[in-house]
């Protein structure tokens, strides 16, 4: 698969934010030098950035990965709270309608 970024989406607090999905496969990391080898069987992950800082080689500054399976588990009630990216940082934080968007942005991808 190749890099593809997701539009950027504005969350209710006023931040824009993307994502990527790292399929099996895909490099990653800040100089795309990990290898997705899938080896905790999770499949593809979700990469969130803030759109507001660029950073090296990528077009916004990384805030935080997860796998996609273990945000499907949260299901469509649980995301709709939304989710906090980093604990240490109250703007990472997407509201539920701006998280969906990118999930939804994320399944079109695989």
């Amino acid at each position: 698969m190749s890099t593809t970024y997701s539009p950027t989406v504005i969350a209710q607090n006023g931040i824009g934010f993307f994502a990527r999905v790292i399929a099996v496969g895909d490099r990653y990391g800040l100089t795309d030098s990990i290898i997705h080898d899938d080896s905790h069987d999770h499949g593809p992950m979700v990469e969130f950035y803030d759109a507001r800082y660029p950073m090296h080689n990528k077009p916004g500054q990384f805030v935080s990965r997860y796998y996609i399976d273990t945000l499907a588990d949260r299901g469509p009630a649980r995301n709709a709270f939304g989710l906090n990216l980093d604990g240490g940082i109250d703007d990472w934080t997407l509201d539920g309608a701006t998280l969906e968007t990118l999930l939804e942005w994320v399944t079109d991808q695989l």
